[in-house]
């Protein structure tokens, strides 16, 4: 018998001394604190073997590399992946290590990178899911405007913080990712950063850019949002529409000259109803282009919580708008919404009572030339003037007046 351990003694040593003490960390670096949170895997060893890392999706091969000892090697993928790492020794080709991704009890940062109203409500329903199915301890840094809107009973697992949170394990970076703009053709192109969105944001709905980068199957999701409802609003203004024409880009405007103004008239006149808007601003542009209050509309405009918007639209009859935020706000409350946009094809936002000409003039955000800088950003025509914007849209005052018909006739129409 002591013949045997000797000899069992000997093999571990020879053993170690060919392969050494390793150890192997799977973890997740965040550098700087706030940049980019990326997967990393590090080898620590006293000896000088090579080893070969890869990255599987599933059952595909994404990435795969080999560094030395006491390295460590980052992928750049951003966006959340079900990894499975594998570790081997490169010159006997030993499997040495096979980790899975487990996010169970881990804490999770999810950080949106802008205060756009639409980003945070559309995505917020995903962060839920994610919460839920990798049972994670989720973190939620967003705007301070928007972030009282959602209902602390129903997200009770979800902490929303007011500053950037770093003692965590992973972080998402919630956004619309573009790389530096390149001029291609004489227009400055964002491009896409496929690192943080593996789809085109510019060619698929706004929700489902949120639920790729948590890796979720997409499908129309609304969040819970908490707001009075009482009705003190209908015994100011007896039955009202809530409108919003304002936004941060020219080209999301309804552009046509005084086509507000016609339908607050048939509002008023036919529908007796009260027409409300409700924008942050009662006047918006950049210097050459500027955008009034339509006439006849009761000025309830000004910088005030989200959550009296929300009042506001509830006990509505039904809202008006564009592309923008309060549009967003409405369809998340329930509210019919009668959206009018030339600016993006209808598979950009949500399901609602849309209005949108298929011409060359319309959808230019789906172009993906999207400059947010430019205030008077076209990719078809120069445009400096409100005449100028006149020209470009196609969707005329009467089509909105026919659709405000029949959504106040209860007519079922058809979502686009």
């Amino acid at each position: 018998m002591k013949k045997i351990a000797v000899i069992l003694i000997a093999l571990i040593n020879i053993a170690v001394f060919y392969y050494g003490v390793w150890r192997i960390d799977y973890d997740i670096k965040m550098p700087g604190g706030l940049n980019e949170v990326v997967d990393k895997v590090t080898i620590e060893s006293d000896t000088t073997l090579d080893f070969i890392i890869s990255f599987y999706d599933k059952d595909e091969l994404v990435d795969e590399v080999t560094i030395q000892s006491n390295m460590y090697y980052e992928h750049n993928r951003k966006y959340h992946t079900d990894w499975i790492i594998k570790v081997k020794i490169k010159d006997t080709d030993e499997l040495i290590h096979v980790d899975t991704y487990d996010l169970d009890g881990k804490r999770v940062l999810f950080e949106y990178g802008s205060d756009s109203i639409g980003d945070i409500l559309a995505w917020m329903p995903y962060i839920e899911e994610f919460t839920k199915k990798h049972n994670c301890i989720s973190f939620v840094y967003c705007s301070e405007v928007t972030r009282p809107l959602f209902d602390k009973n129903h997200y009770k697992d979800i902490n929303f913080i007011s500053s950037s949170y770093t003692n965590i394990y992973k972080r998402y970076p919630m956004e619309i990712s573009w790389k530096e703009s390149k001029v291609l053709d004489g227009v400055d192109v964002f491009r896409t950063d496929y690192t943080r969105n593996p789809i085109n944001p510019f060619f698929i709905p706004e929700q489902k850019i949120g639920s790729d980068i948590l890796g979720l199957d997409y499908e129309e999701k609304k969040p819970v949002l908490s707001f009075k409802t009482t009705k003190k609003n209908t015994k100011m203004f007896g039955k009202y529409v809530c409108i919003s024409i304002q936004s941060s880009s020219q080209a999301k405007y309804w552009n046509w000259i005084g086509g507000w103004d016609e339908v607050i008239s048939y509002i008023k006149s036919e529908l007796k109803l009260s027409v409300i808007c409700i924008d942050a601003e009662n006047i918006w542009g950049n210097g050459q282009v500027f955008n009034e209050i339509p006439e006849g509309a009761i000025d309830d405009t000004g910088y005030k919580p989200l959550k009296e918007r929300a009042s506001m639209i509830y006990n509505s009859e039904f809202f008006i708008g564009i592309g923008s935020g309060l549009s967003w706000l409405a369809w998340a409350i329930g509210k019919p919404v009668i959206m009018i946009s030339s600016f993006s094809k209808p598979y950009t936002e949500f399901s609602c009572h849309r209005l949108y000409n298929d011409n060359p003039l319309s959808g230019y955000y789906n172009t993906g030339t999207y400059d947010r800088k430019n205030w008077n950003w076209n990719p078809i025509i120069k445009c400096n003037t409100k005449e100028d914007w006149h020209k470009m849209e196609t969707i005329t005052p009467g089509q909105v007046i026919q659709k405000v018909k029949s959504v106040w006739e209860g007519n079922n129409v058809k979502f686009i």
